[in-house]
Order: structure tokens, then sequence, then C-alpha cells
């Protein structure tokens, strides 16, 4: 009798999660397109009548594409298993600032004709540094797993180091290196989002003969 082929299944948070960085390198490719289409240069505004269009599609867009970060950092926590201590609490942490920032971004562009309250906007700051924070903590957890791929995490703790300059540099009012540091948080969104979906998608899939011998094997026993 033929033995069946084993029964591949992949991880859906893994794939979501692939699926999730490659969107947020799309998403992140329209909002830089419509800064350099609608704008004279980063972060000063064009005269123009749809100016206010303008700035509801971007703030809607970098929302998003900070949402689908968010979603990244939790497939990245399953997909380094078993996640250290130390990893799980960079990816809660990354997750929430996500979450946090892509609130603010959303919230702008929806409500865009209304002041932004002072609050919200260090909440934003601290978001970011939260998420630089864990760029820079998971990229050395996937260096020292992967080493052959260290450029790419080596860009992706690059980006996280940029977050945070550019996040102090808001709070405390240094504008110095804002703009060499947004240049590389662009640079970090076009690319390391999608090269993580790429490594995601190589994850292996478990197989049913692979589950049914990790069920029926007993414990090992720890010294």
């Amino acid at each position: 009798m033929v033995p069946e082929p084993p029964v591949t299944e992949r991880d859906p948070l893994i794939y979501f999660g692939a699926i999730a960085g490659f969107a947020s390198t799309v998403v992140s490719a329209f909002t830089i397109v419509l800064v350099l289409v609608f704008r004279k240069d980063f972060g000063v505004q064009a005269i123009s009548d749809e100016t206010t269009v303008v700035q509801v599609v971007h703030s809607l867009s970098v929302g998003l594409a900070y949402l689908l970060l968010g979603v990244v950092a939790v497939a990245l926590w399953r997909f380094i298993g078993p996640p250290s201590t130390r990893s799980t609490i960079a990816s809660v942490v990354g997750v929430i600032g996500a979450v946090v920032v892509a609130g603010g971004a959303l919230a702008a562009g929806l409500f865009v004709q209304l002041s932004i309250p002072g609050y919200a906007v260090i909440a934003t700051l601290v978001a970011q540094l939260a998420i630089g924070g864990w760029l820079f903590d998971i990229n050395i957890e996937l260096r020292g797993r992967q080493p052959k791929t260290s450029v790419m995490y080596s860009l992706g703790m690059v980006f996280g180091i940029a977050l945070v300059v550019v996040a102090l540099g808001r709070l405390f009012g240094y504008t110095s290196l804002l703009r060499s540091a947004g240049f590389l948080i662009t640079i970090g969104f076009l690319v390391w989002p999608a090269g993580i979906g790429r490594l995601l998608l190589s994850a292996p899939t478990p197989t049913s003969s692979d589950s049914a011998r990790t069920q029926s094997s007993p414990p090992t026993p720890r010294s």
C-alpha cells in the first residue's frame, strides 16, 4: 500500500504576517509617491486646493503602514519561537506602539480640521520610541539565529534607531537630525517589511507526521 504524502499546513499567523509585510511596503511606497507629487519637500506642504484631501489620504496611509507593522510584530514573535522573555516583552511593546501610532495617524486623517491635543502628540512619539526599541531588539534576535541575511537585519536595526532619533528629536526640540533620520525611516519602510515578509513565507510548514511524532514523544527531562 502506497503511503499518503504528509499533509502540510502553513501557520496562518505567520502567513498573514508575511502578507502584512508586503502590504506595508506597498502602502509606504504609495505614501512616498503622494508626498513627492503633492509636496515640495518632506514636511513642507505645497499650496494647492487638494491639500486637505492629501493630508487625509497621507495620514490614513501612514496609519495603515504602522498597523501592518504591528501585524508583522506578532508574526515574528511566532516565527522565532520559542521566543525569549526579552523578545516577548519587546514584541508586546512594539505591537502596542504600532497600534498607538496607527490610531493617532488614522484619527488625524479622519479629523484633519481639528487640532491635535498635546498629550496625543507625546503619546505618539513615545509609541514611536517603543517601535524603534522593538525593531532594534527583534533584528538582533533574528541576526543571531540567521546570520546569512544579516544585511536586512542591520537595516532593521538602523530603521529602529532612526525612529528613536526622530521621536527624541521631536520630544526635546532637536531638529538637526530629523531630515537624515526621516530618510532612513523611509528606506526602512520600503525595504524591511518586504524582506521580513519574504522571510516569513520561507518558514517551514509542519507536517502531520511531525505533529503526531511530537505529540507521542515523551517530554525530555531537564537537568
